[in-house]
């Protein structure tokens, strides 16, 4: 956990170099300019987890495997929140789902996307398809954790089409 989050504030810094201008080699401690980059965590983490289970001679696509169910519980949590907070929202529409977000952080006063729930409903898909075909997968390690990572990948990224947030101009 501590090499993940350690690597997860380098990549913070990495694309927010600005911070190393206002606070110089403290930087890295700054956590309350900028976070801890997602991408950044989880190399840290899958980096750390590999070296480990290499000095213990153990299978690293395995243990993928067998967190992967956790992983999508996780990220079903963390569409809820999103969701309630309004920290991820969508473009605007005219279709009868839309909703209104009333907080700072939403600019747009128009219906908007509930991106966030739609990822929730694709996510909870995914985690519904892993359980089922757990079993199937046993004998082949890495492989659940390849195919459920094609289809987060694949379905996140049609996703990203549909947000209004600040996130879509930076990519």
């Amino acid at each position: 956990v501590l090499g993940a989050i350690v690597l997860g504030r380098i990549f913070a810094l990495a694309f927010m170099p600005s911070i190393f201008s206002k606070y110089g080699v403290f930087a890295f401690l700054a956590f309350w300019e900028g976070e801890v980059n997602y991408w950044g965590v989880m190399f840290g983490f899958l980096v750390t987890m590999y070296l480990d289970l290499r000095k213990n001679k153990e299978s690293f696509f395995a243990w993928l495997d067998l967190s992967i169910p956790s992983f999508l519980l996780g990220l079903l949590i963390i569409d809820l929140s999103q969701f309630l907070t309004g920290v991820i929202y969508g473009k605007e529409t005219d279709l009868p789902w839309g909703i209104y977000y009333e907080t700072f952080g939403v600019e747009l006063l128009n219906a908007l996307h509930p991106v966030s729930l739609y990822a929730f409903v694709v996510h909870f898909l995914i985690f519904r398809w892993v359980r089922k075909n757990e079993k199937r997968f046993k004998k082949f390690p890495g492989m659940l954790s390849f195919r459920t990572g094609i289809f987060l990948f694949s379905t996140d990224f049609l996703l990203q089409f549909l947000r209004g947030d600040e996130t879509i101009y930076f990519f």
